[in-house]
């Protein structure tokens, strides 16, 4: 192995060393010095909590100064980091309701795929909100304040409304027995995989039924597998949208004349 491709992963062992030291002001890793790992979510993120522990540097503020600093070596590590939580900070009356949602807006941005498609942008929304978090609890009316807030509003409007970045999982189906909606074993297993996998992407589940019986009937079975699929897709904790619909025996995966097994099934797939 080259030492170019030895060089990142002894950076990372090294970085990690020296977080678990807990003093980054002493190790001989600095921020300041290398670029994170990762995407450049991460770099920007580092940029910028630097920047506010820069600017906490002087007594009274040196807790904060570390609290960012800190998280400007999790970003260097690429290790999950978000925004502050409002509880933390003493705000109240309207300043603490305009935060909480503010940080509401701020993380369905992210979880939609702001790090993603657009990382300067959303790590940008993310130091500012902190910025201005920690300044509305010094001074709300603050010129610092108005800047944070101004960095925080342009940034969010930049990721606001972006599409959600999918994961990539193929569709899945489970089958049933002739007559039924219960889920057997099987169909747990890939109904609770397929969950795992999904998390809290919006989900589509299509309920099927072979060509026996009437068509009325074959729609309601399929309506009804199709919902005890969805049902078993939250139990086991896809927490996104599921859209649910049943076709009856009109989209056979077979065209035989018979009861055919495969028919008997019900079809999940991310997106709508």
């Amino acid at each position: 192995m080259t030492p170019a491709a030895t060089k990142r992963p002894a950076l990372r062992r090294l970085l990690a060393t020296a977080a678990i030291a807990l003093i980054p002001a002493c190790t001989a890793i600095s921020p300041e010095s290398e670029t994170a790992l990762g995407s450049p979510f991460n770099e920007e993120l580092k940029q910028g909590y630097l920047q506010l522990a820069s600017g906490e540097a002087w007594p009274p503020s040196t807790a904060n100064s570390s609290h960012f600093r800190g998280k400007a070596y999790s970003a260097l590590l690429a290790e999950p980091v978000g925004p502050d939580r409002v509880g933390d900070r003493e705000i109240e009356g309207a300043e603490r309701d305009e935060a909480l949602a503010l940080r509401e807006r701020l993380l369905a941005d992210l979880e939609a795929g702001a790090r993603e498609q657009k990382p300067i942008d959303a790590a940008r929304a993310q130091w500012s909100y902190d910025c201005w978090l920690r300044q509305v609890e010094i001074d709300p009316a603050s010129a610092t304040a108005e800047a944070c807030k101004a960095t925080l509003t342009a940034a969010l409007a930049e990721i606001d409304d972006l599409a959600p970045v999918l994961p990539d999982i193929p569709p899945a189906t489970v089958y049933f027995s002739t007559g039924s909606a219960s889920l057997t074993a099987a169909a747990n297993d890939a109904v609770r995989d397929f969950a795992s996998d999904a998390g809290v992407a919006p989900i589509t589940v299509i309920g099927h039924t072979d060509s026996t019986g009437s068509a009325s009937a074959n729609q309601s079975l399929s309506q009804r597998r199709a919902d005890a699929v969805a049902d078993a897709l939250r139990d086991m904790g896809a927490t996104g949208p599921i859209t649910v619909t049943s076709v009856g025996s009109a989209e056979p995966e077979r065209a035989v004349s018979g009861p055919e097994a495969s028919n008997r099934r019900v079809e999940m797939r991310v997106g709508g």
